[in-house]
């Protein structure tokens, strides 16, 4: 997924003082009003993932607080009661599937290069974690095979794979192997921006959740109604800037269930909230937690 860094300008005063700020503020905008959830329209296919209520996703984890993409990150995003994680697998020079957002290693751990360029051995040299401080020295590029295996076998995992179609020979069936290993088609959506990639996969296993990426830049040079003949797809993943009641009414009618990321204003999630989507991708997903929750609390 694209660089958004909007919520972190929304937040930033009240995460760096303390969770009850947090829940102050939310309370100030957003008192007396009601999530979405409980309604829903269209006919959309019955996968499990669907079933489990909000999706609450941690953007990499928690990108504020810890290393994006690692261990540590993600773990936290589970004790701030995230539903799961959004996270971004890449496939090194030695074949594995290696969990970074970039095509480079140089903005998150102390090494330089691409990632294809480098073996899984090479990559587990770098440090992950202290370029955001000494708490997280020795955090490491996990690989996918470790979130499944490290992580709560309930967490849900939406895995997006970048890189070039023709550098992903092979990614489908190994990825699936990943999967099925784990016994996790029930907890699992891959996403991509990249249509090729998510149908080889749907042609591999009918039963795998995809969800197709669209960014402003895809909407303005195809159009909404190119956007809306993806229906081999689970779910459409909508940039905010896109997420109007019209357009999510149209992939309602579609049968598309629909994952919103991007820049969230506070205005902006208080009216997502209040729309019929199934979740959403967030640097902030103890905040997101509590606005589901706030009547209970």
């Amino acid at each position: 997924m694209a660089e958004k860094r909007g919520q972190g300008e929304i937040f930033q005063f009240a995460i760096s003082t303390s969770h009850l700020t947090i829940k102050m503020v939310v309370m100030k905008n957003f008192a007396g009003q009601h999530p979405s959830g409980s309604v829903r329209t269209g006919t959309r296919p019955e996968h499990p993932v669907f079933k489990r209520g909000f999706l609450n996703l941690g953007h990499r984890g928690v990108p504020n607080l810890a290393p994006e993409n690692t261990l540590a990150g993600f773990r936290l995003a589970h004790q701030q009661h995230a539903t799961g994680i959004e996270l971004d697998v890449r496939v090194c020079k030695s074949g594995e599937l290696v969990v970074i957002h970039d095509a480079r290693v140089n903005r998150t751990t102390t090494g330089r290069g691409f990632v294809r360029a480098r073996t899984l051995q090479q990559l587990r040299l770098l440090d992950a974690g202290i370029r955001f401080g000494e708490k997280f020295r020795g955090q490491r590029i996990p690989t996918l095979e470790q979130v499944f295996t490290e992580l709560p076998a309930d967490f849900v995992l939406n895995i997006e794979i970048k890189g070039h179609p023709r550098v992903l020979t092979g990614v489908d069936e190994q990825l699936l192997h990943i999967i099925h290993k784990h016994d996790a088609m029930g907890r699992v959506i891959i996403s991509s921006f990249n249509p090729i990639i998510l149908r080889r996969l749907r042609r591999r296993d009918t039963r795998i959740a995809t969800g197709f990426l669209v960014d402003r830049t895809f909407f303005i040079k195809r159009s909404e109604k190119a956007i809306l003949k993806w229906t081999g797809f689970n779910a459409i993943h909508l940039d905010a800037a896109l997420a109007t009641p019209r357009f999510i009414s149209r992939l309602r009618e579609m049968g598309l269930h629909c994952i919103v990321w991007g820049d969230l204003s506070l205005n902006k999630i208080q009216t997502l909230l209040s729309l019929d989507i199934d979740g959403l991708i967030t640097d902030f997903p103890d905040v997101i937690h509590f606005f589901l929750n706030r009547e209970r609390l």
